[in-house]
């Protein structure tokens, strides 16, 4: 996850809930697949 994403996420959803949902959900996918950053800039999705 970027460094960032996680102030960028919360001025772009509109609750907390929302907000720790979203990162919550992130997480659970980086923790099996790895850093979805590093995964797109490898393929750009065409994988």
């Amino acid at each position: 996850m970027h460094e960032n994403y996680g102030d960028w996420l919360r001025r772009a959803v509109p609750s907390e809930a929302t907000w720790r949902t979203k990162l919550s959900e992130l997480r659970r996918i980086e923790a099996i697949y790895g850093d979805v950053d590093a995964l797109y800039d490898q393929d750009e999705l065409q994988a």
